[in-house]
């Protein structure tokens, strides 16, 4: 099976999404690093199509409910994805926050930001502000409890700034929780 894709990788594109798709143990060979031929060609492909990675990442995160404290099969991609190529770990991350919005799936992109939260800040940048403020303007709790659990994680003193831009909640409880993550990060 790893010859006939290996020689479909370059002249089908849908091939290849049907194999992620259909397939656990080509899954596996793209999250976790491998010493065999197929599986290095197969992740030095990913690592040069942001495509590619972007539909990788929104599959994982689809596969896969985020659980505080482990570390799930979409953070140890990322956190591949920084090791081997940072710029398009950014560039792939960002696509992938766009594409989850046209999704308008509110449980997907809580998913998102709870795995961003584990990565370094350092590695996001400016693209853990836009998700920042992005994620607040959606009407769900969940993802807005998302938003400023990611901030407390990442603790950048300038997101305190970010978060009394937003418009405050209407439930008690975030409310509450806002502002007293806006205080812990003025202090640092």
């Amino acid at each position: 099976m790893h010859g006939s894709l290996k020689s479909s990788l370059f002249s089908s594109k849908s091939f290849f999404k049907a194999e992620i798709s259909n397939s656990s143990e080509i899954l596996g060979e793209f999250t976790l690093s491998s010493s065999s031929m197929e599986r290095g060609f197969l992740n030095e492909y990913l690592l040069e199509n942001v495509e590619l990675c972007v539909d990788h990442m929104i599959f994982l995160i689809k596969s896969e409910e985020y659980e505080e404290g482990i570390v799930g099969r979409a953070q140890q991609y990322m956190e591949e994805l920084i090791s081997k190529n940072l710029g398009l770990f950014r560039e792939s991350f960002q696509k992938v926050w766009v594409e989850l919005l046209k999704m308008k799936r509110a449980d997907l992109i809580g998913n998102f930001i709870n795995v961003a939260a584990s990565i370094d800040y350092n590695f996001l940048d400016d693209k853990a502000d836009v998700l920042i403020m992005g994620s607040w303007s959606i009407d769900d709790l969940e993802v807005n409890d998302s938003v400023i659990r990611a901030v407390e994680a990442w603790s950048q003193k300038h997101h305190a700034d970010l978060l009394e831009q937003v418009k405050p909640s209407d439930v008690s409880w975030l409310e509450s929780y806002r502002k007293n993550v806006m205080e812990y990060l003025e202090r640092l």
